[in-house]
């Protein structure tokens, strides 16, 4: 369709939804794929913490500089993933009112739950 007014070219309805609908699977499996990241990262965090009790039983102290590392990791992810909750909220703001009753409102009720928890 054309926009007579300005000589523009509008996209069609349908491929405006197919758009949305795509972006807004792409950003669910981001935040799937940073979530496992950060909780991958939590569990060698507590995996360090846990080996590292035997040796200050002996009253050895270990300096460990890469829990550090995987605490920056685990921050930056956790921005990362707040960001992309906004951003997957924003998209499925501009979903017409019947994907927001389809597919993509069980992608919001999803990381709905996920960020409340």
């Amino acid at each position: 369709m054309q926009n007579v007014s300005d000589g523009r070219v509008s996209a069609p309805s349908e491929g405006r939804d197919d758009i949305i609908k795509s972006i807004a699977f792409d950003l669910d499996t981001l935040i799937t794929h940073v979530q496992a990241s950060i909780e991958a990262i939590e569990a060698m965090i507590a995996q360090e913490a846990f080996s590292h009790e035997g040796d200050m039983a002996d009253d050895i102290v270990v300096l460990d500089d890469v829990t550090p590392r995987y605490l920056s990791a685990n921050t930056a992810l956790s921005v990362c993933n707040a960001k992309l909750g906004v951003a997957l909220q924003f998209v499925l703001d501009a979903a017409t009112p019947k994907q927001q009753e389809g597919e993509l409102a069980e992608i919001g009720r999803r990381h709905l739950r996920l960020a409340q928890a």
